[in-house]
């Protein structure tokens, strides 16, 4: 799916991929039998609810911003390799939370350097931040589940 360039519209764009992505995670948890990784999933849905906040305060800010910078269109996830022995779907969806979370920091950070209201700028770049902890938690817990 291709992004629009208008700052209005790519907030949209950004809010409606977030709900879809909490979406998907929450539908997902509940195949998930890993303990840690599940214990990860409530965190990032508690993450991904906060973004939605601050989605929500941009759109209402009345920002008209300016020209977002190109984003890249959606790139696959990395090859699913089914689940893990124990047929434990969690490296796939580790995979693509981080996957996903890499390209809405990438939408975030187009969003901010758009911005006109400095707050919007500060709630994007937290916006960001919080997609790049996310794919940091799903990196660390696919390395952890990689050791054993």
């Amino acid at each position: 799916m291709e992004v629009p360039s208008e700052f209005k519209s790519v907030v949209a764009f950004a809010a409606a991929r977030n709900a879809e992505l909490i979406r998907r995670y929450r539908e997902s948890a509940h195949a998930v039998r890993n303990p840690a990784v599940v214990r990860l999933l409530h965190s990032v849905l508690d993450q991904k609810a906060s973004q939605a906040d601050l989605l929500r305060a941009v759109e209402a800010s009345g920002d008209a911003g300016r020209e977002v910078p190109a984003i890249p269109p959606d790139v696959p996830t990395s090859p699913s390799t089914g689940p893990d022995a124990s047929g434990d779907p969690a490296p796939d969806l580790l995979r693509t939370i981080r996957a996903e979370e890499e390209r809405m920091e990438a939408l975030f950070e187009g969003l901010r350097e758009a911005a006109s209201i400095e707050d919007n700028r500060q709630r994007l770049h937290s916006l960001a931040e919080t997609s790049r902890k996310i794919g940091g938690w799903a990196r660390d817990h696919l390395e952890l589940l990689a050791l054993f």
